[in-house]
């Protein structure tokens, strides 16, 4: 596994949309500030062309977002390349870029963000080996971030290979997202408790193994196509162990475990040392005779024989832990609540 070099104060970054590019009033204001406050860390911030872009139902055509993607890539100046959110169709740009050539390059870069972002990092990961990031978007990267979020994850991407870093859950995480146009610098609203659970209803899970995963509404189009070999990434690492998580962002419980199925038949859950689910943000029925969002996910997996833990912190209902795809990861879960150990091995 390979590590991007640490993300230092003086180094750049690169803000480019390569799902949905931001154009409305709310978002432009965010957008500003956040890089301003990037700027004021030390950071020199390099903007991409597509990121303000609109194109339909993302910010530029899939060419052009690639080529850009890769430009960055190519500056020896950036360190990290961070979209200011997700979006919809990221996967229309996977044909378009070049990940023999990403994968060769002797200075990968740090990669952020989750939801549509997450089928980039997903991809690139299992096609190159270079550790990506899974975690808060830039725009959710403001100064004054609830429960100093935005300099915990900072101060992570600052990590050098073969170091180690822990996490403890949340107490809280929020329930819904108050409007940028009313407060530009709004943080998280963490209101509802928060509590990791073992899908088996034990006190306490225990496993360890290299982590990928991402947003399950978006990953799982990858299964079957070039950028979404799990099995091939399993086996590889069959001696540390593989780790999958999982975010639901919109699905409903049926569509949840249909995903679940088709990745459990291309077996994707084969020889994995253990599944960590994120909060849900999907709808959950009316019907008390109708399918949970929690029993669709143990309809599936409850019988892999492996250790599942349920409502972490990962996904669309924040805040949200950082997560290195392919970093060794010890996950524990007890009542005094949960910690991931993460180390760049």
């Amino acid at each position: 596994m390979r590590y991007p070099k640490p993300l230092l104060a003086g180094s750049a970054i690169g803000v480019t949309a390569t799902s949905s590019g931001v154009s409305d009033a709310g978002p432009v204001a965010r957008l500003a500030l956040v890089l301003d406050q990037f700027r004021a860390r030390g950071f020199t911030v390099i903007e991409g062309r597509c990121l303000h872009g609109r194109h339909k139902h993302v910010s530029a055509p899939a060419a052009e977002r690639a080529r850009e993607l890769e430009a960055l890539w190519a500056d020896p100046s950036v360190r990290a390349i961070i979209p200011p959110w997700g979006g919809e169709l990221l996967i229309d740009m996977l044909h378009e870029l070049d990940f023999e050539r990403l994968g060769a390059s002797r200075d990968p870069k740090w990669l952020l963000g989750y939801s549509d972002t997450s089928t980039l990092l997903f991809a690139l990961t299992l096609s190159t080996e270079i550790a990506t990031a899974h975690g808060p978007a830039l725009l959710d990267l403001i100064a004054n971030q609830a429960e100093g979020i935005t300099d915990a994850c900072l101060r992570h991407l600052r990590s050098a290979p073969g170091a180690r870093f822990e996490q403890a859950s949340f107490a809280c995480h929020q329930q819904t997202w108050r409007s940028w146009e009313q407060q530009v610098d709004a943080p998280f609203e963490l209101t509802e408790p928060t509590r990791w659970s073992s899908l088996h209803g034990r006190a306490s899970e225990r496993f360890s193994g290299r982590l990928i995963g991402g947003c399950l509404d978006t990953i799982v189009h990858l299964v079957g196509t070039p950028y979404g070999r799990l099995p091939e990434f399993v086996a590889r690492h069959r001696d540390s162990g593989v780790v999958l998580y999982l975010e639901n962002c919109e699905l409903t419980p049926v569509a949840v475990a249909r995903c679940l199925w088709q990745m459990r038949y291309a077996d994707w859950f084969q020889g994995l040392r253990g599944i960590l689910f994120g909060r849900s943000s999907g709808p959950e029925p009316d019907d008390d005779d109708a399918l949970t969002q929690h029993e669709a996910i143990a309809s599936v997996v409850a019988d892999l024989g492996i250790p599942v833990i349920v409502d972490a912190d990962v996904g669309h209902k924040p805040p949200q832990i950082l997560l290195l795809n392919g970093a060794l990861a010890t996950i524990e879960l007890d009542d005094a609540g949960a910690r991931v150990v993460q180390q760049l091995a």
